[in-house]
């Protein structure tokens, strides 16, 4: 089963939210396999089997598990 929320995200823009809350420049590297397509995480399946449906946004749970312990 996957986790996600409700938008789609990309890993660049997740790298980019991760930098931002860390203070971090995000360097990225050119170029991608052009094999490889787009995945989307859907949660259709936890929501249907375990009525999973997620508490806080992306940016609260990236705060919570990036802040220091």
């Amino acid at each position: 089963m996957n986790c996600a929320g409700n938008d789609v995200e990309t890993v660049k823009d997740l790298a980019r939210r991760m930098a931002a809350l860390l203070d971090l420049q995000p360097r990225f590297v050119a170029g991608r396999d052009p094999r490889v397509g787009d995945m989307i995480a859907s949660l259709s399946l936890s929501a249907r089997l375990l009525g999973f449906r997620p508490k806080v946004s992306l940016d609260v749970g990236l705060q919570r598990t990036l802040q220091p312990s």
